[in-house]
């Protein structure tokens, strides 16, 4: 096992979390009503932002396969000119955007939107721990509030396994995925569930600056350095989204 059992659990806890949540959000936005022909069909409330783009199926498939694309590439164009504020600024918008959106599908749309804006700041300032990791499940159900809507079932498993496949070769085959990784890890500013701990099983309450390992305290401590259980923000939202299909396909 890569990390401490402990520190396993809770990162899968929190993934679970995430899930039950953005289902949660989902299934308060939508109603069931009656079609044409007197079938039921599960109707969605516009979000936040307003109404949802008109597509479906195939077109929004390529439009999220576009949209990854582009998004890696600009992300790796950053880190190559070292533009971490232009990084920092897109992760705030996108930030508090979505969890605008998952927060005013269960509260008043203006207490959503003060605390998207504090949330999205303090997830940029880059050192709470826990506000990162319990702000990160209403990002991911933001985001599935928008898209959900515009699949069904076997369009979001075909996304799944294009998002799957293309995970894969990132990682183990081109690596730039690694390379985004760790060119971030300087900031702190990331998508993603995140666990810092010693070697000694404390987890941390706050992130290293930088990214950068923290020593053990007191004179020539050795041995407790700081490691971190990390789940990236696709490996959560995809899962949800997919999950979300088959709950209003249920429906």
């Amino acid at each position: 096992m890569k990390h401490s059992l402990n520190v396993t659990l809770l990162l899968a806890a929190l993934f679970l979390a995430s899930q039950l949540l953005g289902l949660a959000v989902l299934y308060s936005g939508l109603s069931v009503g009656t079609g044409p022909g007197g079938e039921p069909v599960v109707v969605y409330r516009d979000t936040a932002l307003g109404p949802r783009p008109d597509m479906q199926g195939p077109e929004t498939l390529g439009f999220l396969l576009f949209s990854v694309a582009v998004g890696t590439l600009l992300v790796l164009i950053i880190i190559r000119l070292g533009r971490f504020r232009v990084w920092k600024g897109l992760f705030f918008f996108a930030a508090f955007i979505s969890i605008w959106v998952a927060l005013a599908a269960i509260i008043d749309a203006f207490v959503a939107l003060a605390i998207a804006l504090a949330a999205a700041a303090i997830k940029v300032a880059g050192r709470s721990v826990m506000i990162h990791n319990l702000s990160e499940p209403f990002m991911y159900a933001g985001i599935a509030l928008i898209i959900a809507p515009l699949l069904d079932v076997a369009w979001a498993f075909a996304l799944l396994a294009a998002i799957s496949v293309y995970d894969f070769w990132a990682v183990f085959r081109s690596r730039h995925m690694v390379t985004i990784a760790k060119g971030l890890q300087r900031t702190n500013v990331f998508a993603g569930l995140s666990i810092p701990y010693r070697e000694s099983g404390k987890i941390e309450g706050r992130f290293a600056r930088g990214g950068k390992p923290v020593p053990g305290r007191g004179p020539g401590r050795k041995g407790d350095e700081v490691s971190a259980a990390v789940l990236g923000g696709g490996d959560i939202v995809f899962p949800l989204i997919f999950t979300g299909t088959v709950m209003q396909s249920l429906m």
